[in-house]
Parts: C-alpha cells; sequence; structure tokens
C-alpha cells in the first residue's frame, strides 16, 4: 500500500493518513505506536521492511548490522519488535543477534528472515518466526502483529 499526497494536501486530509496507515490495526497498538528495530545490512530491503512496517502505523529504527542493532538495543529499551536479517557481515549474525534480544528483551517479538539459508531446528530462540525472502510486506507486518498479540495475551511474558 502507497499513499501519495501533493506537498500542500488539503486541510484535513493530514488527519485523514494517520487513521488510514493505522487501519486495522488494534487501539493498543495506535497509542503509543510500537517500535520496530528493522536490522538488514542490504539497504535497499532495509529500507523496503521500514516502509511496510511505517504504512501499518508502527514506528522504525533501522540498524545496517547486528553490532549496530545491539547499540540501538541499549539506547532503546521501548523496542517491541526486531526484524532482522540472517547472513550480515560482522557479529553478531540475525539468529545471535535474536538470542541475545531474548536476553535483554524478553517480551520483544523476533521475525528472522533470509533469502538464502532458513534455519533448522533449534536455530530460532523461543517465539521468534521466519520468512523467507522475498516476502511480502502484508506477510510481515501480519507477522509482527500476530507476534505482539501473542506475547502481550500471555500471563507470563510468553508467546503461545
Amino acid at each position: 500500500m502507497a499513499l501519495v499526497l501533493p506537498l500542500h494536501a488539503p486541510r484535513g486530509l493530514a488527519n485523514f493518513v494517520p487513521a488510514v496507515a493505522r487501519a486495522g490495526m488494534s487501539s493498543d497498538q495506535r497509542t503509543p505506536p510500537r517500535l520496530i528495530l528493522v536490522v538488514d545490512d542490504e539497504a535497499f530491503l532495509r529500507m523496503l521492511a521500514t516502509e511496510f512496517f511505517e504504512e501499518a502505523g508502527y514506528e522504525v529504527i533501522e540498524a545496517a548490522n547486528g553490532s549496530e542493532a545491539m547499540a540501538v538495543l541499549q539506547d532503546h529499551p521501548g523496542i517491541d519488535a526486531v526484524f532482522t536479517d540472517v547472513q550480515m557481515p560482522g557479529e553478531p549474525d540475525g539468529l545471535a543477534l535474536a538470542r541475545a534480544v531474548r536476553n535483554v528483551c524478553p517480551r520483544c517479538a523476533i521475525v528472522v528472515v533470509s533469502g538464502r539459508v532458513a534455519p533448522g531446528p533449534g536455530d530460532l530462540v523461543e517465539g521468534a518466526r521466519f520468512l523467507m525472502k522475498p516476502y511480502d510486506g502484508d506477510q510481515a507486518v501480519r507477522t509482527i502483529q500476530q507476534l505482539l498479540s501473542e506475547w502481550s495475551n500471555d500471563a507470563h511474558g510468553r508467546p503461545q
């Protein structure tokens, strides 16, 4: 979904845009917006994922690799979800990042993506999901929404 507006939108249209961008999200996801960390070393794919989530009403912070992502996690303790590629230069890779995220943010939704390798048994941390690239933007958003819903509905802080 893309929404293109003229530079000088008619009065009242500015109030319409956020409602359209957040259509279908529950009220707890609208206020305040959920914060997603998108991690991918390929700038175009990172920007594309960011666009998918922003159009769905999420706030997004980007990181180009695992070490940048770890720094972001330390600086922004309110991150609700991490959407990460598996294969990235440097350390940690996406799977190790997911394990580190689960340790520092037990209630974070985690989605791991790759176009080259699929995680084997036991590679994903508890509650994480895997999407194969190329993934559909709606599929990525739905997966994050489902995980966030599962985490918030479980009294013990674990996905169901």
